[in-house]
């Protein structure tokens, strides 16, 4: 109902929704949206879920047959396996990327037209990477835009707020590698034995320079 009034109104509206990537396509359909889809770093992705303490319950994708017959069946045993029995929560969160990261593949293969973004690149470089999506998506960009991307970007680096889930004022250069010094090595080479084929697509010259094969 919110969307349509948003279209009544001739505004627009956006929506932020991990687990609606499973609908993207339906989405653009039926509301004629312009997607922008996030990628991210494996190890970054599983300590940023990890650090929350958020779960996830496989059960709800392999609910979905049409789902799981289109775009997930190649992870279907290892969802069965997580949704049976008791996983870490490391490991089914490189399985939640690896999922969720394969979908965004097929995407990006099968759709030129949408908009694919690395949370690195726009961590790093904030107002240069918004000014660019700014304009694909044909946004006026104002110095009271650049200014408040300024601010949600450039705050603390160290200091916890009070309600870290929804602290959206953050320092994001320098919270790109946290997961580096945060996550055990074990575990980080967990991750990345796990998620390489796919991650170097997106990560080839940060694989490569950790010492991994990302050859072709």
């Amino acid at each position: 109902y919110e969307l349509l009034t948003y279209r009544w109104r001739c505004s627009r509206a956006l929506v932020k929704d991990p687990l609606a990537l499973f609908s993207v396509p339906w989405l653009v359909r039926e509301f004629d949206m312009q997607p922008v889809i996030l990628v991210r770093h494996p190890a970054a992705f599983v300590h940023s879920v990890t650090r929350q303490g958020w779960r996830f319950d496989f059960q709800q994708l392999l609910d979905q047959p049409q789902l799981m017959h289109e775009r997930l069946f190649a992870f279907r045993d290892q969802m069965m396996d997580a949704a049976g029995l008791n996983w870490s929560a490391v490991a089914e969160a490189t399985l939640l990327w690896q999922v969720t990261h394969s979908v965004i593949q097929q995407y990006e293969d099968a759709r030129p037209g949408w908009l694919f973004v690395r949370h690195e690149d726009l961590s790093s470089y904030p107002v240069a990477e918004f000014r660019k999506l700014y304009e694909l998506l044909d946004i006026p960009f104002d110095h009271h835009v650049q200014a408040v991307i300024g601010r949600y970007s450039g705050g603390r680096t160290n200091a916890q707020p009070k309600n870290p889930v929804n602290d959206i004022q953050r320092n994001s250069r320098s919270l790109i590698d946290n997961w580096r010094h945060r996550l055990p090595e074990p575990d980080q080479a967990y991750i990345l034995q796990h998620t390489l084929p796919l991650a170097k697509r997106w990560y080839r010259e940060e694989l490569a320079a950790d010492g991994y094969q990302v050859e072709a």
